[in-house]
Order: structure tokens, then C-alpha cells, then sequence
């Protein structure tokens, strides 16, 4: 199945074989597959073929949706989620429920500004939520522009996260 539309949000061969799977049995010709977007609590904003649709949550799915994922939509309400390859979630503040994050994602981008000190425990707590989530952690020191001795930085930071590549950004430069 070749959908134009969808293969700048990642659609491959891959969600094109797990939604013929799923939309076989039973069959569902009406069926088209989506790409969350944007989660509001009571709908989400989904990438469907025809471009980005505002659909409701309307009955509950199981697994319950989150950013990232890839569904099933019937009559334009979402029924299914295709298996994830990864899930980025965290334990809910509060509680002992967990929050999705963002699922199907191979790189999560840690983005630390220079502006302001930088902390090794945040860092140590994405990138470890990050491999968990079996995605590539990757740390970004942003506004380089408006400190001194950038390459110490990155090497300092580098050096407390090894295994871990480390980026200086500037939008000045």
C-alpha cells in the first residue's frame, strides 16, 4: 500500500504490512491508517492520506493511544493501534501510573540551554528513559552563541554521558 501522504511521517513497508494485518480480519474496506500527531485528552490530530484530521477519541482503544503512534481509523475513528516499535513513557507525577510520551521513535533529543547550568541528573534521567524506550539518546547544548568555552561544555558533557553523542547549536551561527 503506497501512500504518498503519509511517508513524511514515517510511513514504510513495515506499517504497511501491519495495517493489512490488521484491517484483514475482520475485514475493514473502509479502513485507512493514521499517524498521531497531537493528543488532546478527549481527540487526537491524526496524518491520515487526504492530510492532518482532527478525529474524537469516540470509544476507548486498547493500548490507548499516544503521540507517535500509527492507527487504524474506520469511518474517521481511530479502533486500533499498530504494534509499536518503542514507547517513550515516564512514571506520573503523583502516582504510580504510567504517561506516554511518544511511541515509535528511534532518536530522543535532550535540549539543554547553555544559558543556564546544565544538569547531569535531567540528562541521566531522559537518556534513561530513552534507551528503556529502546530509542537512541542524543544531548543538544543549545544557544552556544551566548556563553564562553562551548567545546569544554560539550566535552564535559560528553565525558559525564558516555556513549552518548553531544551537539552544541546556535541559532546565531
Amino acid at each position: 500500500m503506497t501512500l504518498p501522504d503519509l511517508v513524511p511521517y514515517g510511513w514504510t513497508d513495515r506499517w504497511a504490512a501491519l495495517f493489512a494485518a490488521a484491517t484483514d480480519d475482520p475485514p475493514r474496506p473502509r479502513a485507512e491508517p493514521g499517524r498521531v500527531l497531537r493528543h488532546d485528552g478527549a481527540g487526537l490530530l491524526v496524518a491520515l492520506p487526504g492530510g492532518p484530521r482532527a478525529l474524537p477519541l469516540a470509544r476507548p482503544v486498547d493500548p490507548p493511544p499516544t503521540v507517535g503512534d500509527w492507527l487504524v481509523v474506520d469511518d474517521g475513528v481511530p479502533i486500533a493501534v499498530l504494534d509499536r516499535t518503542s514507547l517513550l513513557s515516564r512514571r506520573a507525577a503523583g502516582g504510580d501510573t504510567q504517561q506516554l510520551l511518544a511511541a515509535n521513535v528511534d532518536l530522543v533529543l535532550i535540549v539543554c540551554g547553555l544559558d543556564r547550568p546544565v544538569k547531569a541528573g535531567r540528562i541521566d534521567r531522559v537518556v534513561t528513559l530513552a534507551w528503556d524506550a529502546g530509542a537512541v539518546p542524543a544531548v543538544v547544548l543549545a544557544k552556544a552563541d551566548l556563553v564562553a568555552g562551548v567545546d569544554e561544555r560539550v566535552a564535559a558533557t560528553a565525558a559525564a554521558h558516555p556513549g552518548v553523542d553531544v551537539l552544541a547549536t546556535s541559532v546565531a551561527t
